[in-house]
């Protein structure tokens, strides 16, 4: 079935997952170029691009995706992770400016999002600017299920800045809002963060 879009989707996708990502990049080329609006040839696309680290053409082609099927909580989830992925090479190649500016723009479309909202402060706190990255991890504090990943961060400005007391009594308080629901890595994160 050599002509079938379906079977082809379906191989562009299987390479996508075996990260083979360059040939899953022309096996979606060649997809889009025969049909255009392809919501799941976009999508696949965008996170072939993504993992590629081409952020720019992949924020692109997932707002594509976006207007064919808006809300697709896939198409949402790449996107956000996009965001993520962007800033974080930003910052790695210390263009803090410009990844300040990618999280901002995911903040936008992600209100509140705790990650987006972690990576904000992280960044703050490289670049030295503590007073946001305390603003950051304050708004944190006003939503229950960021309250420990809030506290966690109050806890190492205050260590930071050398005020010891203040960051035990923060990762304290942490420690005791763990529960049997709380992720995994937040407790490990959280009991790291204490000791």
């Amino acid at each position: 079935y050599s002509n079938d879009f379906e079977i082809k989707l379906n191989y562009a996708e299987a390479l996508l997952w075996n990260k083979d990502f360059n040939s899953a990049k022309k096996q979606y080329n060649q997809l889009l170029e025969k049909n255009s609006s392809s919501f799941s040839a976009l999508l696949g696309y965008a996170n072939t691009l993504s993992n590629l680290k081409d952020y720019s053409n992949a924020l692109t082609y997932i707002n594509k995706a976006l207007v064919i099927k808006a809300g697709n909580t896939n198409a949402l989830n790449s996107k956000k992770y996009i965001y993520l992925g962007k800033a974080y090479l930003e910052q790695k190649n210390e263009n803090y400016k410009t990844a300040e500016q990618t999280l901002k723009d995911g903040l936008i479309d992600f209100k509140n999002d705790t990650d987006l909202l972690k990576n904000l402060a992280n960044l703050y706190v490289i670049t030295n600017k503590t007073n946001l990255a305390e603003a950051v991890y304050t708004k944190m504090l006003e939503r229950k299920t960021q309250k420990i990943d809030a506290l966690n961060g109050l806890a190492l400005l205050e260590h930071l800045k050398g005020h010891q007391k203040k960051a035990y009594k923060l990762a304290a308080n942490a420690r005791a809002s763990l529960s049997k629901k709380t992720n995994k890595n937040l407790k490990k994160q959280t009991s790291t963060r204490y000791i």
